[in-house]
């Protein structure tokens, strides 16, 4: 939205203009991405009040615990932040080539920042697997891209961006000479704005041409025009050079290519995979053959049904771990031990079968090899 709506509200002929304009704005948001960021990341103000100033002031020892589990961080807010860089990128680089360098600059201090943050700071977070890369690598950056080349064809297509067109007749003696005039901008709707306090000098000499408006807006048309071709351009009003229009012609050609790809690569290849997998197996094993065995491998953990409250330091054990070894739990009590955190200990007997099974949790068992000892006893109880 910070990407697409900024050009939406600025005039058509302030995208190119000196001043508090469009390319000032960009900057703008480059330098609070730059420096926003890792302000917070590196200062971490929440934590940092939970860990000095409310931690120590606790009434007993789980409060003053729940203050120093860092700070909650979102994934998907990382790289939510991370692909507002590259759209805004990939946006404006036609007419501001210097936001490559912006957006490098830009990327790197937000790794370091977020490294520094996740490492420090902030809490561990939700093992989410491959998905939100995937996402992003699949349909977020083909999009980027795509957006490159089509708003690389509507730019190149509107320069100058002033909306004039020079005609053949002459300038009359009357406007030959220096004239100071006021900045103004009139829209498609015929509104008037004008610029405050800001007056351009102009030296009008003998010899030059007369001009008039033109709409050079092609993103604006209406029917819609896509490509810009230069046969868009409206007769007795072209305001294209020979360059600019074989330039206009190329990333127009460009952005359908661009445009066919990303629809093959998002749609017709990710629905030939789907209905592919109905008749092959889609999973294929890229492992690697090792004489160590799972029960070897040291501080490995498994999947063990669990769920994370604010309330509670450790997670909640949503199982009966009575069968498996606890080092594959991914963490301990030292004090008081798992059972204070399973869930299976607060059932009520009404919901225990003959044997004192629990019907409503998921059963998870381990069988270590005879020569592995299975550390399955509680801590404290």
């Amino acid at each position: 939205n910070t990407v697409i709506v900024l050009t939406f509200i600025t005039p058509f002929t302030h995208t190119l203009q000196k001043g508090p304009y469009l390319l000032s704005t960009v900057c703008g948001l480059y330098f609070s991405e730059v420096t926003l960021i890792p302000v917070l990341n590196y200062f971490d103000f929440s934590g940092t009040l939970r860990r000095h100033l409310l931690g120590p002031r606790a009434s007993n020892q789980r409060q003053m615990n729940l203050h120093f589990q860092g700070t909650k961080v979102y994934l998907a807010d990382v790289y939510t932040g991370m692909s507002k860089v590259v759209f805004l990128c990939f946006w404006y680089a036609t007419i501001f080539p210097a936001v490559y360098f912006l957006t490098t600059i830009t990327l790197m201090v937000h790794y370091v920042s977020y490294k520094f943050a996740f490492m420090r700071s902030y809490r561990t977070g939700t093992k989410i697997g491959s998905k939100l890369a995937f996402m992003s690598r699949v349909f977020i950056f083909p999009t980027a891209v795509l957006f490159l080349f089509v708003q690389a064809s509507y730019n190149w297509s509107s320069f100058p961006f002033d909306n004039t067109c020079e005609t053949s007749t002459n300038a009359t003696e009357a406007y030959i000479g220096e004239h100071s005039i006021n900045l103004t901008y009139i829209d498609k709707e015929g509104v008037v704005f004008i610029s405050d306090g800001i007056k351009e000098s102009v030296n009008i000499s003998e010899g030059d041409k007369t001009v008039e408006f033109c709409d050079q807006d092609m993103n604006g048309y209406i029917p819609k025009v896509f490509p810009t071709f230069p046969k868009y351009q409206k007769d007795g009003k072209e305001w294209m050079h020979d360059d600019q229009e074989w330039i206009s012609i190329a990333l127009g050609w460009s952005a359908i290519v661009v445009l066919a790809c990303v629809i093959y690569h998002m749609v017709v290849h990710r629905l030939y995979k789907v209905a592919k997998s109905y008749f092959t197996a889609p999973y294929k094993t890229r492992s690697k053959v090792s004489r160590q065995s799972f029960s070897e491998v040291a501080e490995i953990s498994a999947y063990i049904p669990m769920k994370r409250d604010e309330a509670s330091i450790y997670p909640l054990l949503m199982c009966d771990i009575s069968d498996i070894d606890h080092e594959l739990i991914g963490w301990e009590d030292v004090r008081l031990g798992y059972n204070e955190h399973n869930l299976t200990k607060d059932i009520i007997p009404d919901e225990q079968d003959s044997t004192g099974k629990m019907n409503c949790f998921s059963i998870v068992k381990h069988w270590p090899p005879p020569n592995i000892k299975r550390r399955s006893s509680d801590p404290v109880s």
